[in-house]
């Protein structure tokens, strides 16, 4: 089974915002969400708008959401900075979003506006979860990220990265 999110694909956005998920990505969300027990559909996806700086939008299983969620709980104290900052971020301004029947989500009204999204999105797979892109910030973003591995220390093979 797949269990990574991969690849990037262009899709259309209706004017309610509903946008259908790839195929794969369906099935990674349903099949990732049926490892827990909880009350949560498995068709349920956690999309995280964040803040001022996050101009797209992350989509994760629930599980991975969880997950994010105790680490916060281990790692700092309740009342610290630190704490308070990453739970804004990914609780706050996060949401559940269940996929229709047809495979489509539906997408807030002020969340497609933070994310500057219209009648086409862009999908990107990230492995644990996958972005949600305006194509015009995603093609720039793509842009930047090549760019910075040009000139002088130019990777040709991105693999040597992982030396």
């Amino acid at each position: 089974m797949l269990t990574i999110f991969r690849g990037e694909s262009l899709h259309k956005m209706d004017q309610k915002g509903r946008v259908s998920i790839p195929a794969d990505f369906r099935k990674i969300i349903i099949n990732e969400n049926s490892t827990i027990e909880n009350d949560v559909d498995n068709s349920t996806v956690v999309v995280v708008f964040g803040d001022s700086r996050q101009e797209y939008l992350e989509c994760y299983p629930v599980p991975l959401s969880i997950e994010i969620h105790e680490k916060i709980k281990e790692k700092y104290n309740r009342g610290s900075a630190e704490r308070d900052f990453l739970e804004n971020f990914y609780e706050t301004k996060s949401i559940f979003v269940q996929l229709d029947p047809n495979g489509r989500m539906l997408i807030p009204y002020s969340i497609r506006q933070k994310a500057a999204l219209g009648s086409n999105v862009c999908f990107a797979g990230k492995g644990e979860t996958f972005q949600i892109w305006n194509p015009e910030r995603y093609a720039s973003k793509q842009d930047k990220l090549e760019a910075m591995f040009r000139g002088e220390d130019e990777v040709l093979n991105p693999l040597v990265l992982l030396d």
